[in-house]
C-alpha cells in the first residue's frame, strides 16, 4: 500500500514515520518556545526544569509524553545551540560548537568532561580559559573554539565591585581571611551601607574603614573602566598595593589637619570633554596643570595657588 501508483501501489505514507515526525516537531517546540501557553501546561505537569532534559519518561502519562519520550534522543541530537550569555549551554554536551558534534567526542584521554556551562569557561579577562581546555582538546577543536567569541554575561555594579575575581582578590588585602566570604556574599545595598559607615565588622578594626572601603570601590572602578579601553596595566599586587599607598596618604593628610587635594592623572586626558568646563572650572584648572604631567595620584595638602580664585568664587556662588 505504501509503494507508489506507477508501482502497483496506493501511494500511501508511512504512518509510523509521520507520526515520528510529528512527534519531533513537538519536541523541538517544547524547548524552542517555553513562553507559550500549552508548552508551559506540559512542562508544568511533568517537572521539566532543565533547559534540555536528558530524557522524559515518566511513571504513569498521557500518550502523548510516551510518544515523545520514545523520539526524545532524536530531538536532542538534532539540536544545536546559540550560546548567549553561556549560562543555559553545557560546554562539554551540548552541540554549540557545529551541528554535528559535542565537545565529548573530540576528547582525547579520559577527559574530565563532567557538566559544565559555557560561561564557566571563560577567563577574568573575558577570554576563553585555555588553561581549562587545551588539556582535554586536539588543536582543531580549540581552533574552532576559539573562532567564537566567548560569551559575555551583563556586566553589573555588584559584579565590578565585589563579584568579580579580581575585586574579590583586592579585597582580600583588607578584609580578615574568615571574613571574606560573609562580607562579599551580604545583599548589596546591606554591603555599601557597611562599607560607607563606621560598622567595620569585616576589616582588621582600624579607624580608616570607611576610607578604604571607598578608595578600593572607587580603584577597582577606575581598574575595570581602564580594562575596557585597553589601560589596564597594573597587576593585581600593583593596584592593591597603590590603594593602601593612597589610603595612607590620605590618613597623613587627615592627621595634620590640612586640607586635601587630589589631582589625577586621567583630568589631563578628560579636559574639555568629559565635563562641561564653564561649570567645573576647578577641575578644568586641575586639568590644565597637570596636562604635561604623567605622574600617579598625587595628594596636595594645599590647593595650587592658580585654583584659589576659582576657588573663593565657589565659596561665595559666583558664576553658578
Amino acid at each position: 500500500m505504501q509503494a507508489s501508483a506507477e508501482d502497483g501501489g496506493l501511494g500511501m505514507k508511512d504512518i509510523c514515520q509521520q507520526n515520528k515526525a510529528f512527534l519531533i516537531k513537538i519536541g523541538f517546540q517544547l524547548v524552542a518556545n517555553p513562553e507559550k501557553l500549552w508548552v508551559r501546561i506540559l512542562r508544568a505537569k511533568y517537572g521539566w526544569t532543565d533547559v534540555l532534559p536528558v530524557e522524559l519518561r515518566r511513571i504513569n502519562t498521557s500518550r502523548l509524553w510516551r510518544g515523545l519520550s520514545d523520539v526524545w534522543e532524536v530531538v536532542r541530537d538534532g539540536i544545536c545551540w546559540h550560546i548567549r550569555d553561556g549560562n543555559g549551554t553545557d560546554f562539554w554536551n551540548d552541540k554549540w560548537l557545529d551541528e554535528c558534534n559535542t565537545l565529548t567526542s573530540y576528547t582525547i584521554g579520559e577527559a574530565s568532561t563532567n557538566s559544565a556551562p559555557v560561561a564557566a569557561m571563560v577567563d577574568d579577562n573575558g577570554g576563553w580559559d585555555w588553561h581549562r581546555i587545551e588539556q582535554w582538546l586536539p588543536q582543531d577543536a580549540m581552533a574552532k573554539i576559539a573562532a567564537i567569541k566567548p560569551p559575555r554575561a551583563p556586566e553589573t555594579i555588584d559584579h565590578v565591585l565585589r563579584s568579580c575575581p579580581r575585586a574579590r582578590r583586592g579585597w582580600e588585602a583588607v578584609i580578615r581571611p574568615s571574613n571574606i566570604d560573609a562580607f562579599l556574599s551580604l545583599p548589596f545595598s546591606e554591603w555599601l551601607q557597611i562599607g560607607l559607615t563606621s560598622e567595620n565588622r569585616f576589616g582588621h578594626g582600624d579607624a580608616l574603614w570607611v576610607t578604604r572601603f571607598s578608595v578600593f570601590c572607587w580603584i577597582i572602578w577606575k581598574r575595570r573602566c581602564n580594562a575596557i579601553f585597553g589601560r589596564d596595566v597594573l597587576s593585581d599586587a600593583e593596584w592593591v598595593q597603590s590603594a593602601i599607598h593612597f589610603v595612607q596618604q590620605i590618613a597623613e593628610s587627615q592627621s595634620s589637619n590640612t586640607a586635601t587635594f587630589v589631582a589625577y592623572p586621567a583630568m589631563k586626558d578628560q579636559r574639555g570633554s568629559a565635563w562641561k568646563r564653564s561649570a567645573n572650572l576647578v577641575a578644568d584648572k586641575l586639568a590644565a596643570l597637570r596636562r604635561d604631567k604623567d605622574l600617579g595620584e598625587e595628594l596636595l595638602e594645599n590647593p595650587p595657588m592658580e585654583i584659589l580664585d576659582l576657588l573663593h568664587q565657589d565659596i561665595h556662588g559666583v558664576n553658578s
